[in-house]
């Protein structure tokens, strides 16, 4: 099942489905050191006691009302992100490989967080941005299965046009945010992060303030 998920991901880094198998069989270990991690920060205790979920804290009636918030606003952002590619906040893969429910939760978290981390740093759901969000989630979160589809999927899913601009653009983007992120945000993790919390937040000050800065694409 690893294997054929980790083929599906690799050849399709959009299949929700098979990425979602691939991180759940391969990340216990990793996100046990997560949650040690979490468990020594005052938001990353909050998160594991509250469990915020997009169902429970971004129901139907509030992403809706999204729509109608300030232009620059993080949920206005997200709302306009989410809406021109069709994408449904509440339909991400269940966890089903990960029988600790603490450890599951995290997974999930992780897994309804993604569509967030497209919109804050301004990424777009194309092949080639899912492959760069994978080198972000591997920096951030060390979780193996993200790092096999990004090299896999950059060795073979994207032509050679895509190939120097994710090594000569992308890359070190990523690696300035990582080091940003690293010395001026504290190393607070994007799992720590409450984002339902900061829907009505400014997205360039929330930027600011996690020390991101959005691809200029």
């Amino acid at each position: 099942m690893f294997l054929k998920s980790t083929l599906e991901a690799a050849s399709d880094p959009t299949n929700a489905d098979a990425v979602a198998t691939t991180l759940d069989i391969s990340s216990t270990l990793t996100l046990t050191h997560i949650q040690a991690e979490m468990m020594r920060t005052t938001a990353g205790c909050r998160i594991l006691s509250i469990k915020p979920t997009t169902s429970s804290h971004m129901p139907d009636s509030t992403y809706s009302s999204l729509s109608s918030f300030p232009p620059n606003s993080f949920g206005r952002h997200y709302h306009d992100f989410m809406s021109s590619h069709g994408f449904d906040p509440h339909h991400r893969p269940t966890v089903k490989y990960v029988d600790d429910a603490d450890l599951a939760y995290i997974l999930l978290r992780y897994r309804e967080s993604h569509d967030f981390y497209h919109t804050i740093y301004n990424l777009p759901p194309t092949v080639l941005g899912e492959i760069v969000l994978k080198y972000i989630e591997l920096l951030e979160f060390k979780l193996g299965g993200a790092g096999l589809q990004a090299v896999v999927g950059s060795i073979g899913l994207l032509n050679e046009g895509e190939r120097r601009e994710l090594v000569e653009s992308y890359i070190p983007w990523v690696l300035k945010n990582f080091g940003n992120r690293r010395r001026l945000a504290s190393g607070v993790s994007l799992l720590e992060v409450f984002w339902e919390e900061e829907l009505e937040e400014d997205i360039d000050s929330l930027r600011l303030r996690l020390a991101i800065e959005p691809y200029k694409i």
